[in-house]
């Protein structure tokens, strides 16, 4: 059991560290190819796919079986890495991305339905918390880590670090991951698939994405761009409604989960949770950076009152679970911390020291801890074991999707402030 939690973790971390490990080589690589306009789409590319892919991968490894998906996912990472570490130009390089982003969505979403599978349920809380440790640490390391490798060596070797680590999980998940195989022919498999609503589904997420993404910044909100986007969207997801309730013989998503309460309540929850993780991860170094003028590895180092208590107490709750058994008091009192501590950024100014930022960190980070995997447990209970690959993946994208909603708005009230605040002093 050990060392196939170590395969799925080590499968899940170039994934997630990619999420942020070129942030701080983006304008070597913008140089070095002479495409300043197009660098920002490094990043967009591989958050797009990534977020849009993830919940269809929970009805796939239903499929396919979940080995063959997670090593069809790690293959395809090492693959999309290589060559982006290989690219001769930014197309390539953004195009590669995307692939990556594809590959991560299964990466992060398997790993999550491997633990809840092979593990028991009295102690699955456990395992879920090294994983939400793993996520919101790569979060910080990745620039980190971009960084030195850009600046020690070469930007490409953001890609290549991923190859080693590709290579020791697949070989982990295809010599010891043992699950059941479902049964029929590959082609039989295939035509179970449906490709008409995951079609649907991923194109209504990404142009909601894309209106996120250039909401307030490329365009208005009020344009007619964003406007028709989110429109295009809205209708595209009305139509995959209607498809999957009336058309297709064996849908991507059973609708009706909807009804259950455990499930709408962890989807909410991961999607509050994946708001407050990155945006604090996100915003809180541009702070330091701006208002306090640090460089970008102090202010990096700020995140720790963060990070400390986040993993500390993930683990813990883990524990907790395990013994008592307690998910929604866990659930509900890391909701609780959480809003007190984004409730105490409202205080954060030029003037505030740096040990009330902390004390604020401090707070949102065991909210966090104790939330952010304890939203998946109770949902899994109440669907019973069929459906845990379908709720598990669709809880992770809620996840996603709450963390790139959270960074549009929060990025638009601070542009909207300080464009107030310039014309104040004009």
């Amino acid at each position: 059991l050990y060392i196939t939690v170590v395969g799925v973790i080590l499968a899940m971390f170039p994934a997630t560290l990619d999420e942020t490990i070129i942030a701080t080589s983006m304008n070597v690589i913008a140089s070095e190819f002479n495409s300043q306009a197009d660098v920002t789409w490094l990043a967009t590319s591989y958050l797009l796919t990534m977020t849009a892919f993830s919940p269809i991968y929970g009805k796939l490894s239903d499929i396919f079986g979940l080995r063959l998906t997670m090593l069809t996912s790690i293959f395809t990472f090492m693959v999309a890495s290589l060559l982006g570490a290989l690219s001769p130009g930014m197309v390539y390089l953004i195009v590669f991305r995307a692939i990556s982003g594809v590959a991560a969505a299964g990466l992060t979403s398997l790993a999550l339905i491997a633990i809840s599978k092979i593990t028991p349920e009295e102690s699955r809380g456990k395992y879920l918390g090294y994983l939400g440790v793993l996520y919101a640490v790569t979060g910080v390391l990745g620039p980190v880590i971009g960084g030195i490798l850009t600046d020690k060596a070469s930007w490409r070797w953001n890609f290549y670090l991923n190859i080693p680590l590709c290579v020791v999980a697949f070989a982990i998940i295809y010599f010891v991951l043992r699950v059941p195989v479902p049964r029929g022919s590959y082609w039989s498999k295939l035509k179970r698939v449906d490709y008409v609503g995951i079609v649907l589904f991923i194109g209504a997420v990404v142009i909601f994405l894309l209106a996120l993404q250039w909401g307030g910044k490329d365009y208005a909100w009020d344009s007619a761009t964003i406007i028709g986007l989110l429109v295009g969207s809205a209708a595209l997801m009305a139509i995959f409604i209607w498809y999957e309730l009336r058309w297709t013989p064996e849908p991507t998503f059973e609708l009706h989960l909807a009804k259950v309460r455990n499930v709408w309540v962890s989807c909410l929850l991961g999607f509050t949770i994946g708001w407050v993780l990155l945006v604090i991860i996100y915003y809180i170094p541009l702070y330091y950076q701006y208002v306090h003028q640090y460089t970008a590895m102090p202010a990096g180092l700020q995140l720790l009152p963060f990070l400390i208590p986040l993993n500390v107490i993930a683990i813990a709750a883990g524990f907790i679970t395990e013994r008592w058994g307690c998910y929604k008091l866990v659930s509900v009192l890391g909701l609780a911390l959480s809003a007190l501590g984004t409730g105490l950024f409202y205080l954060i100014s030029a003037e505030v020291s740096v040990a009330v930022v902390g004390v604020a960190l401090g707070f949102a980070g065991l909210g966090v801890g104790l939330s952010i995997q304890m939203s998946i447990i109770p949902a899994q209970q109440q669907v019973g074991f069929a459906l845990i690959s379908q709720v598990t993946s669709f809880i992770s994208f809620t996840r996603l999707i709450g963390g790139v909603f959270g960074i549009s708005v929060v990025g638009a009230i601070i542009n909207n402030t300080l464009e107030s605040q310039a014309q104040t002093i004009m």
